[in-house]
């Protein structure tokens, strides 16, 4: 899940501490395991680290290939 920029901390924590009570529900990690996809449950600046990561990594691969938005 993310949030516009500038949401207030203590908003990002609560909502955090929120969806990772419902991940944990046994039921619901089934449904989203059959689904195809595996259930994450990070901290906020985990996720923001993750994003600057693939931002970076897909940052190069687009310049190298010179891909362009037409």
């Amino acid at each position: 899940m993310v949030v516009p920029a500038g949401t207030p901390a203590r908003v990002v924590e609560r909502l955090n501490q929120g969806l990772a009570g419902v991940l944990r529900i046994p039921e619901v990690e089934k449904l989203i395991n059959a689904q195809g996809a595996d259930v994450i449950a990070s901290s906020p600046a985990e996720l923001a680290a993750m994003l600057q990561e693939e931002i970076a990594r897909w940052g190069k691969l687009i310049e190298a290939k010179k891909l362009r938005e037409d």
